[in-house]
């Protein structure tokens, strides 16, 4: 299965000491942004029932999690993490208006560094004037 090979490479490349040969830090750190960013998509594109499949919902939120930290700079990486975190305050509306509360502010930080890292980059304009919507 592509999705477990893709979750044990980038649990291997987050350990201690670990380093992509011939790569410097920051090539290596993008490398595994670009791999939780996919495992999160992954993850939530394999869920069952995604209307209440809360660890599924977690698990994405930390894959995005993991790829703002390695992608500190790329805008992407905040919109999809800004983007998701409002898909989990719908979901969790649903279920628990308290537990949606604590999506809020996550999603809207991400969407405002998306949008700055955007601007300074020219990489992600559509991205960005959806951010800005």
């Amino acid at each position: 299965n592509t999705f477990l090979r893709l979750q044990s490479l980038v649990g291997e490349l987050q350990q201690p000491g670990t380093s992509v040969l011939g790569w410097d830090n920051l090539q290596a750190s993008q490398f595994v942004a670009k791999a939780y960013l996919k495992l999160g998509q992954w993850r939530w594109a394999l869920c069952d029932d995604p209307e209440r499949d809360v660890q599924a919902i977690q698990e994405v939120l930390q894959s995005y999690a993991y790829c703002t930290e390695y992608g500190r700079t790329w805008s992407k990486a905040w919109h999809n993490y800004g983007l998701f975190n409002c898909i989990a305050m719908d979901k969790y509306s649903t279920i628990s208006p308290n537990m949606a509360k604590h999506h809020v502010a996550p999603a809207v930080s991400g969407f405002f560094r998306s949008i700055a890292l955007a601007k300074s980059s020219n990489h992600h304009r559509g991205g960005c004037l959806q951010d800005i919507l």
